[in-house]
């Protein structure tokens, strides 16, 4: 009866807890007053937070995919004179082969993504490339709201960490992008411009 009764009371019902704890990225300029970039973040890492859940599971990932297959869909379209959209379609060919994809795959991931733009003499567009967005941090705003400068490093995590770089480190320093709203013309004359896109949430200001 002893053996019959552990058997009775023993449980085969398990519970798995679904919630846990989510932090959003903390965006405070003021606590950086030595950077010119806006942390992205508490440790100015939370894109390789993102990028690390997706490598970690295999689900994430593949919603992740089929997000950017939707947000790619099916491709570029133009409209307005013919001559327009064959201008148009002439530059589309232009880009790298894989331009979209890499935008939508960043979207997907971030909810953003960063084109970087050069202009010829005449006003036109040289090239346009797609950024990783993991390697992008805002500047900080101007009096009027704007953000004029945008900073670039291939590793955030080492650069964060540093406020001097050795010659053999440089490539890791994080470097200026002039905005589409920069006044610093030399600056987009060197490094391009760099345009945002991100979906519009109310109360950020970065």
């Amino acid at each position: 009866m002893k053996e019959a009764s552990k058997i009775e009371n023993k449980s085969d019902v398990f519970f798995v807890n679904l919630t846990t704890e989510t932090v959003t990225p903390s965006v405070d300029s003021r606590k950086n007053k030595k950077k010119n970039y806006i942390y992205f973040g508490k440790d100015n890492l939370f894109p390789n937070y993102l990028i690390d859940l997706a490598d970690n599971c295999s689900i994430h990932r593949a919603l992740l995919e089929t997000k950017s297959k939707f947000i790619s869909g099916e491709g570029f379209t133009f409209e307005g004179e013919d001559s327009q959209v064959k201008a148009a379609e002439k530059f589309l060919e232009s880009l790298d082969k894989d331009f979209l994809k890499k935008t939508a795959t960043d979207k997907s991931y971030f909810n953003g993504f960063y084109w970087q733009s050069k202009f010829e003499r005449g006003g036109n567009v040289a090239y346009l490339r797609n950024i990783d967005f993991s390697y992008v941090r805002s500047g900080k705003m101007n009096e009027n709201g704007d953000i004029e400068k945008y900073y670039f490093t291939p590793d955030w995590a080492f650069a964060t960490k540093k406020s001097t770089f050795k010659p053999e480190d440089a490539i890791y320093e994080p470097k200026p992008i002039a905005s589409w709203y920069s006044s610093d013309r030399a600056l987009a004359k060197k490094r391009g411009e760099l345009m945002e896109g991100k979906t519009y949430s109310p109360g950020n200001l970065y």
